[in-house]
């Protein structure tokens, strides 16, 4: 018991220490679970901008360092096709592009032979 005492003690004896140590644990925890509810809202929104024509999957370039970014050639598009089950294959051009200080836009286009076309 005596263990317990001396932590309740330094607790208790130090009290800006102890009210600025669970300040900062706090701080922690909001930043985490705020960067997570920001990388799910992002998520969430590509997911249903996917969605809205019919994309069922999508391909990237491996290793590629932006969210968005990379591209892969248009021949892969006739070898994807080739695999069972997947019935069209269409090339996306799509971008984050900051419209001014405040606000970014998603931006994405498809050739006019594209089954995307709404």
């Amino acid at each position: 018991m005596r263990k317990f005492e001396l932590a309740l003690h330094h607790i208790i004896g130090r009290p800006l220490r102890s009210a600025l140590t669970v300040i900062g644990i706090a701080i922690a925890c909001a930043g985490s679970l705020s960067v997570t509810g920001l990388i799910q809202g992002v998520q969430d929104s590509l997911e249903q901008g996917m969605e809205e024509p019919g994309v069922d999957f999508i391909v990237g370039e491996r290793a590629s360092f932006s969210l968005v970014g990379g591209s892969i050639p248009e021949s892969l598009g006739e070898k994807l096709k080739a695999v069972p089950g997947v019935s069209d294959v269409s090339g996306v051009l799509f971008n984050v592009e900051t419209v001014d200080s405040n606000a970014n836009v998603v931006v994405s286009g498809w050739p006019r032979e594209s089954f995307f076309r709404i």
